[in-house]
């Protein structure tokens, strides 16, 4: 039996011990809701932020990240837009 099968059927894994000692993080503001969605944009979230929205999503709901996600989007295709007329124009 190699490392990784004895590490999936162990019942004490060390990841979930320490995810269980860490202290909640506080709720996010505006700010760190949109350098989420940039990671998110980007594919480069990290565990302890997603963990983090996941918390917030659950006692605020998901609103917050919704606008955030259209003004992103929408900043993205101005963006877009004055490239190509910069570059064409």
């Amino acid at each position: 039996m190699d490392g990784n099968q004895h590490r999936q059927t162990s019942p004490c894994q060390p990841e979930q011990l320490n995810m269980q000692a860490k202290p909640v993080a506080a709720n996010p503001g505006m700010l760190q809701i949109f350098w989420s969605m940039i990671a998110a944009f980007c594919g480069v979230q990290n565990d302890a932020n997603h963990d983090r929205d996941d918390a917030y999503i659950e006692i605020v709901g998901f609103r917050p990240y919704i606008i955030a996600g259209i003004v992103l989007t929408f900043a993205v295709i101005v963006g877009l837009w004055l490239i190509v007329k910069l570059i064409i124009g």
